[in-house]
């Protein structure tokens, strides 16, 4: 987290980088089961992916991939299934 915050500070806000960057830390806390602290940054993160690369973008996928990880450590089939959706 250290990490991105020194990033973030020398960075255009909403570049895909640091939108890459909370993706991976998302998806590092879903792992942990630190999921109350990823959702926020892998919703950013794909707002932000989706905003500048487009839905279909690779990247973008990848992080509805994320999203739908943790929606199902959660139990919540019917996020799950919209994000599985979009990570096609």
């Amino acid at each position: 987290r250290e990490g991105l915050e020194i990033r973030l500070a020398k960075m255009e806000p909403g570049s895909v980088e640091i939108a890459t960057i909370r993706a991976a830390l998302g998806r590092s806390l879903t792992q942990l089961d630190r999921v109350d602290e990823a959702e926020p940054l892998l919703t950013e993160a794909y707002e932000a992916l989706e905003a500048a690369l487009g839905a279909e973008a690779a990247t973008t996928r990848r992080s509805a991939g994320y999203l739908r990880d943790l929606y199902e450590r959660q139990g919540d089939e019917e996020r799950a299934a919209r994000y599985a959706a979009l990570a096609r």
